[in-house]
């Protein structure tokens, strides 16, 4: 079980049994916030939108209930995954069938709610933890995507303390 859980790839099975243990443990202790996030991961690495949403939902609810952030922030990793996910699949069918513009349509768009969604993510971060400067730097570099140079600058200039970006953040 340990081998498993620690693979970079998980087997169909693996996860299905993770799946199944997180629900046993959440029927046992639903507040339980470890039982919570270990659900939502269970749920989020069967790979299908029904599942990921599923998670969303769990994660918000907990959100509202307990005003814990790192909720929030976990249930936008997963829209940000999700959507990421579906971009990859639409590349894979547009390299199948080149010239097909609704697939290429349909790339943009979702290319445009990924933008929209992580700058929404990284924007909450950067609000409820102030400290944080890796967020910082991703929020700064979506602000420059943006071309919001205003107000990258000091989440550039405060994301240089931090020694692995400083560099790029400069």
């Amino acid at each position: 079980k340990l081998h498993s859980q620690a693979g970079v790839v998980k087997t169909e099975d693996y996860r299905v049994k993770a799946l199944e243990d997180a629900r046993k443990k959440i029927a046992r202790n639903p507040d339980s916030s470890a039982n919570i996030f270990e659900l939502a991961t269970a749920l989020s690495q069967m790979d299908n939108d029904e599942d990921e949403d599923d998670a969303i939902s769990l994660l918000e609810r907990s959100y509202e209930k307990k005003s814990d952030f790192s909720f929030k922030q976990r249930a936008g990793e997963l829209r940000i995954k999700q959507i990421r996910r579906k971009i990859q699949q639409a590349k894979s069918a547009l390299e199948t069938n080149p010239g097909d513009q609704q697939t290429m349509v349909e790339i943009e768009k979702l290319t445009a709610k990924l933008e929209d969604t992580e700058m929404e993510h990284y924007k909450l971060c950067t609000q409820n933890y102030p400290t944080n400067l890796p967020l910082k730097y991703e929020y700064a570099r979506h602000l420059v995507r943006n071309e919001q140079y205003d107000e990258a600058i000091p989440l550039f200039q405060q994301a240089q303390k931090d020694p692995r970006r400083k560099i790029a953040a400069m």
